[in-house]
């Protein structure tokens, strides 16, 4: 006879010492799928930078590969404007996506239309975004410098530009001195406009689970508009911006299609990926320049464990932080 799952694990459970064998048994094909696509690879990707590669394994350098980025002005670099881009991209994302998810949990004509519309982008292809937003950006023959052209205004290079936005605001001089280039700027809206339908999302989800009685307890003691806001909503929010600010850091650091897309894999003009001058080079590109390019492997992976690195201690600080911050319902 034939058990079903239900009763083949109810068999188990009654026989000593079968209950946990059972549990095992459950768990092992997404353990086996964890370790030969995360687990595996990672101890993999630490045995290659300890070696010089390219087409092939050469010779074993040990910590030689992590040694040169120390001293390496390009990863450096990169590091530079992947900093830029996390700090224009984060805090954007969170401030627009709960304005947004806060004006739709109110009492407003059409607002699941507004909802699918915030949502739209981010279930857009990357690629495709990216692309239109590189003709958009285009400096000869874009949509944005028409229109600036149609109202007699000057006309950007946009994602061409390498100088600082500061400096083009007649606030600072040099190329990495003063602030991210006007690409960067670009790059980082785009993303911002990307992103922030998710986050909105997930800020509906953490609004609608706060009980309708908390607010109506706290108009009863006199709480009202910005008061109600800062003192009642944005502390039971909380958590949610917590993992927001969480993942929007990891995706961050980790972001590519985009800025590949938008700087080099389509139509604004760039030589490469990273331009123009590499002010958009954040440190994936880099990675991926060195890996794809250069076909210096072992170098590549090094590059990669470190922005690994950096990532785990960016989570453990946020972690660190968001603990005594964080105020769960009912905790």
């Amino acid at each position: 006879m034939v058990l079903t799952g239900v009763s083949a694990a109810a068999r188990l459970r009654g026989r000593p010492g079968r209950g946990r064998l059972a549990g095992y048994l459950y768990l092992a094909p997404a353990a086996v799928l964890l370790a030969a696509f995360h687990i595996y690879p990672l101890f993999y990707g630490a045995y290659v930078s300890l070696f010089r590669w390219g087409l092939t394994r050469e010779a074993f350098v040990g910590l030689s590969n992590y040694r040169a980025l120390l001293h390496d002005a390009d990863f450096w670099r990169a590091l530079l404007v992947t900093t830029y881009y996390v700090i224009g991209v984060v805090p954007a994302e969170i401030v627009l996506g709960f304005t947004v998810a806060y004006l739709l949990s109110q009492r407003i004509h059409g607002r699941a239309a507004y909802r699918l519309v915030y949502f739209l982008p981010y279930i857009t292809s990357m690629v495709a975004m990216g692309l239109v937003w590189s003709w958009i950006f285009n400096a000869n023959f874009g949509l944005l410098n028409a229109l600036l052209r149609v109202l007699h205004l000057p006309t950007p290079r946009w994602l061409l530009e390498p100088r600082s936005i500061l400096a083009l605001l007649h606030f600072g001089r040099g190329l990495f001195a003063a602030g991210p280039s006007l690409a960067l700027v670009c790059v980082t809206a785009v993303t911002i406009w990307y992103y922030t339908g998710f986050h909105a999302v997930v800020y509906l989800a953490g609004l609608t689970a706060i009980p309708t009685e908390i607010h109506e307890a706290a108009r009863l003691d006199g709480a009202g508009g910005f008061g109600l806001l800062r003192r009642i909503t944005l502390p039971l929010v909380s958590p949610t911006t917590f993992f927001l600010a969480v993942v929007a850091t990891i995706g961050a650091v980790q972001s590519f299609a985009i800025v590949y897309t938008l700087t080099g894999g389509g139509v604004s003009g760039g030589a490469e990926a990273g331009g123009p001058l590499g002010t958009t080079r954040v440190v994936t590109l880099f990675i991926f320049t060195t890996f794809y390019t250069e076909f210096r492997v072992g170098y590549a992976t090094a590059a990669a464990f470190v922005v690994f690195a950096i990532l785990l201690a960016l989570t453990a600080l946020q972690m660190r932080i968001g603990e005594r911050r964080v105020h769960y319902l009912g905790g």
